[in-house]
């Protein structure tokens, strides 16, 4: 099975299925979201199941990207959803990397955003060049 390596990102993927209504993917979370990144949103609703490894995320609501409300950790078996308006960012990866089943739906239709702590908002695609990355996926 081979990975879609974002160029220098804390995760790579392999796609199951992507269409208008929903994804199937295996992501693979090797470190923690650079420190320059923002906590940010996917364009959709995903669920995401712990198949190995572990993760620590930091969520964020809207009105306040500048300190988390909660700190949760993601581990095997873990399952957890989150809609489209809240903003996450990872805060810390196990020793070996976490591989999680992922599942998005309930498109928003628009790209998936960054919030800085100053004001400042980005597409995530402008945020990946921002940091260097390849071309990412929501």
């Amino acid at each position: 099975m081979k990975f879609n390596d974002r160029g220098g990102s804390s995760m790579s993927f392999v796609q199951f299925v992507h269409n208008s209504r929903f994804s199937v993917r295996l992501n693979k979370i090797t470190v923690a979201d650079d420190e320059r990144a923002f906590p940010h949103q996917h364009g959709c609703d995903f669920v995401s199941i712990g198949l190995l490894g572990s993760y620590t995320e930091d969520l964020y609501e809207m009105r306040n990207v500048t300190s988390p409300f909660r700190r949760a950790k993601r581990g095997m078996f873990n399952v957890h959803r989150m809609n489209n308006d809240r903003l996450h960012k990872i805060a810390a990866v196990s020793k070996r990397p976490a591989y999680t089943l992922f599942i998005t739906f309930n498109y928003a239709h628009k790209p998936p955003l960054a919030y800085g702590p100053n004001g400042e908002v980005e597409t995530m695609g402008e945020m990946y060049r921002r940091l260097g990355y390849g071309r990412p996926s929501a």
